[in-house]
């Protein structure tokens, strides 16, 4: 299903780089919110309203494409003469990486942005954190940041491998990893007790859907 909410929020909060593929993403966005949903443009259109050649153009939706937040829908060929081929954002992909983003944690005047309003603050061998749950059901993660005067990102987990029983095989590992790096010293790691581990399920699980959530649909 296409998903016809605004997309140009979540770009702008994005540090997509280089600056024309930005751009081309904020561009493409613009007739994604006009069109309420899926839509279709081709390369000259593009071009022109991120102000670059057809070539740049087309090598920044290419990446777009690529990173997993742009997906051809439709016409993929062109198909008649100025048809362009269809295209739909990835929100979860967008949300993700949005969550990731350090300006979330910006000051702001209003207080704290609306997607930490339901966010988790927990403390690991004196080290302070915050859990943040991005995308739709069926594709949710649990993202975590360090924040005690620091903003350094500690990695995700997906929502069903969390709510796993930690004596099955793949279930989480409990540890909060930096850049979410597997193979960093033992020392850079913070290892979540069975209790804390339970308490962030349990968030979780009520800021899914203010209800204990399946694993199905997690």
């Amino acid at each position: 299903m296409t998903d016809s909410s605004a997309i140009l929020p979540l770009l702008r909060a994005l540090a997509i780089k280089p600056a024309g593929r930005q751009r081309v993403a904020l561009a493409l966005a613009g007739l994604h919110d006009s069109s309420y949903g899926e839509f279709s443009a081709t390369m000259a259109q593009i071009a022109a309203a991120a102000g670059l050649s057809k070539v740049q153009a087309r090598k920044h939706v290419h990446a777009l494409i690529a990173e997993g937040l742009l997906a051809v829908v439709g016409n993929a060929f062109g198909g008649t003469p100025g048809a362009g081929p269809s295209y739909t954002f990835n929100r979860a992909v967008l949300e993700h990486l949005a969550a990731c983003t350090p300006d979330l944690f910006a000051e702001q005047q209003a207080g704290l942005p609306v997607e930490l309003e339901d966010a988790y603050r927990f403390t690991v061998d004196g080290a302070q954190f915050l859990a943040v749950l991005v995308g739709e059901p069926g594709a949710r993660r649990v993202v975590f940041w360090r924040v005690d005067g620091q903003r350094a990102s500690y990695g995700d987990v997906p929502m069903q491998v969390l709510l796993r029983d930690l004596r099955v095989r793949g279930c989480w590992h409990c540890h909060l990893l930096p850049n979410g790096e597997a193979d960093v010293p033992r020392e850079e790691m913070f290892e979540l007790s069975l209790e804390e581990v339970d308490r962030l399920k349990t968030w979780a699980q009520n800021a899914a859907l203010g209800r204990v959530e399946s694993l199905v649909t997690a």
